[in-house]
C-alpha cells in the first residue's frame, strides 16, 4: 500500500459549489485499488435532507476531450461522503439504518447509505474503491464508519457497498462537491480532517517495481566490486 496523498490541514466547507475545494491531481494515475481515509464532523445543524458533501474521483486528460467525471456536477463517477438522511428523508429497504447520513457510489446520483451521524461529533470514514469480476473499470466501492483496525487491514465487515460501472479505468484527479448546505448564522459547516488516499498497485505494477529493485541491487553489487 502506497500513500499518494495526505492533507496537511483540516478542511472546513460552509458554501455550495461543484468545486468547493480546489481539485487535486494524482501523478502517476492510479489503476489499482484505492483506499480513502478521513474524519468528518458536521459542525452546524440540524443535518437536513440532502445536505451534501462528496469526495469525487475522475480522470483528467490533455486535451480535455477525454476527460471523465471532471466537469460539474461530478456525478458520473465514484463519490463518498455526506448525503443527509439518504438524500430525501427515506432510506432504501434492507440493512440501511433509518436517517442514514453517509453514502458511497461508483456512478449516478443515488448510492448505498450508512450512518447516521450526530452534530458536533468526529466520525472516521474509510472507503475501498476497486475493480471486480475481471472489470477493466472501477465497479465497486465499499465503505466503513468508525472501522476497527482489523477491518481496515483485511477489508472486511463493510457498512455499505455500491456496485456499478464507473466508466473509469484509471484515476488521476479528485475533489470535493457540496450542495444544499444552509447559509446564514448559524449555518451549516462540515470539517474534513486527516484525509489520506492510498493506492494498492496492480500486480503488473508490483512486478515492474520488483524488477527495478533488482536492477538497483545489481548496480550496487557492480559498484561494490
Amino acid at each position: 500500500v502506497i500513500t499518494v496523498y495526505s492533507a496537511p490541514d483540516p478542511i472546513t466547507i460552509n458554501t455550495n459549489s461543484d468545486d468547493v475545494v480546489d481539485s487535486t491531481s494524482l501523478t502517476p494515475a492510479l489503476a489499482g485499488g484505492i483506499l480513502v481515509d478521513f474524519k468528518i464532523r458536521f459542525n452546524g445543524g440540524p443535518i437536513d435532507n440532502n445536505d451534501f458533501l462528496g469526495l469525487w474521483f475522475g480522470y483528467d486528460t490533455t486535451p480535455n476531450s477525454g476527460d471523465q467525471n471532471i466537469s460539474a456536477p461530478h456525478t458520473s463517477g465514484p463519490n463518498i461522503g455526506l448525503k443527509g438522511n439518504c438524500g430525501d428523508g427515506t432510506c432504501p429497504s434492507g440493512s440501511t439504518p433509518a436517517g442514514a447520513d453517509l453514502f458511497v457510489r461508483t456512478t449516478g446520483t443515488d448510492g448505498s447509505f450508512f450512518g447516521p451521524l450526530s452534530v458536533g461529533v468526529d466520525y472516521h470514514v474509510f472507503g475501498y474503491l476497486y475493480k471486480v469480476s475481471g472489470s477493466s473499470t472501477y465497479n465497486r466501492f465499499d465503505a466503513w464508519l468508525d472501522p476497527a483496525l482489523n477491518e481496515m487491514t483485511n477489508l472486511t465487515n463493510f457498512d455499505a457497498r455500491y456496485t456499478g460501472n464507473s466508466g473509469l479505468s484509471a484515476i488521476n484527479k479528485f475533489g470535493f462537491r457540496s450542495a444544499n448546505l444552509d447559509a446564514g448564522s448559524p449555518g451549516d459547516s462540515i470539517t474534513i480532517s486527516d484525509l489520506r488516499i492510498q493506492a494498492i498497485p496492480e500486480p503488473g505494477s508490483l512486478a515492474l517495481f520488483g524488477v527495478a529493485l533488482l536492477g538497483l541491487a545489481g548496480i550496487r553489487r557492480r559498484s561494490a566490486a
